[in-house]
């Protein structure tokens, strides 16, 4: 803590945002990082600006009438209450929220089921637009469940974060991105629980996963279905955007082969034949449009690495 205040007193004196006003008090354990204060907002649609993980002690409170940035915070344990423009919402394990700089907010924890959470703070042209995808607009909270998954990532943004270095800005700012796609994603589901076409395309993406070392065709697929490859490709398109069925299936067989490349040891047409393809030559032959080398080569390159 004693660095933390240090860098806060640093700072407060070289720029006109005091770090006092973004950093809680009442934290037991703390560990933050700041990429940019003065991003340039007018240009970019989204910019982290800082985040952190907070282990709260029992006195912990924010209290603020306005915030510079937007801020998503994740609760990865403990119990608490958030107060958004006079909204009460009970925090717990796996809960998010969010606000944004014109947002009273009033954030406390259980004195006897401390709060730890993620914060992610940010700013950019777009930033209120990205929180309405995630489904998560200002002043709202969500439960999202499956909450190690969510931990996993935030902990990965923090680590990054912290590397204070070029690499790490660049491997922040991209996770950053990739943690709203998966909101997008959730939030869509959650918007249409009972899309019978987007259940469909589901089953049928599960039905590959489960079954694509043998599968060769799309009409094979759709035979086994009971479908036509027409409506496959159509739910396909409308869901995965780019990617086809059979490049799924494709890439789901190449993807397999190149793990048992490098780490079974078996022959490569013994590989080809684990992947569903009979001759050998074909199977190379995609293996090579897919990884851009030849399953000979993959192995050496892999090995030289080694």
């Amino acid at each position: 803590m004693e660095i933390i205040d240090s860098l806060i007193d640093c700072m407060d004196k070289i720029d006109p945002i005091p770090l006092t006003g973004l950093l809680a008090k009442g934290v037991g354990t703390r560990r933050c990082f700041f990429l940019s204060k003065r991003p340039s907002k007018r240009r970019n649609p989204l910019v982290l600006v800082m985040g952190g993980r907070e282990h709260c002690k029992g006195e912990y409170s924010v209290s603020r009438q306005a915030f510079p940035y937007f801020c998503l915070e994740f609760v990865a344990g403990g119990e608490g209450q958030a107060i958004l423009n006079g909204k009460v919402h009970r925090l717990s394990r796996g809960i998010m929220f969010s606000y944004a700089p014109n947002t009273n907010h009033k954030i406390t924890t259980d004195p006897q089921f401390l709060l730890t959470k993620y914060f992610l703070s940010f700013e950019g042209i777009n930033a209120a637009d990205y929180l309405d995808r995630a489904g998560l607009p200002p002043g709202q909270s969500y439960d999202m469940g499956q909450h190690y998954a969510w931990i996993r990532i935030f902990e990965e943004i923090v680590q990054a974060g912290q590397r204070v270095d070029a690499l790490g800005d660049r491997l922040c700012a991209l996770l950053f991105e990739v943690l709203f796609l998966k909101l997008e994603q959730v939030a869509w589901q959650r918007q249409h629980p009972h899309d019978k076409t987007y259940s469909t395309y589901s089953e049928i993406r599960k039905y590959i996963d489960e079954n694509f070392k043998r599968l060769m065709s799309l009409k094979e697929i759709a035979s086994e279905l009971d479908t036509t490859p027409a409506q496959i490709c159509r739910l396909f398109k409308k869901y995965s955007e780019s990617v086809s069925p059979h490049q799924y299936l494709i890439r789901r067989k190449m993807n397999l082969a190149a793990d048992l490349l490098v780490t079974s040891g078996k022959p490569i047409h013994v590989i080809a034949h684990t992947v569903g393809f009979k001759d050998a030559l074909h199977f190379s032959r995609v293996f090579r449009v897919e990884h851009g080398r030849s399953p000979t080569d993959f192995i050496d390159k892999r090995h030289s690495h080694s």
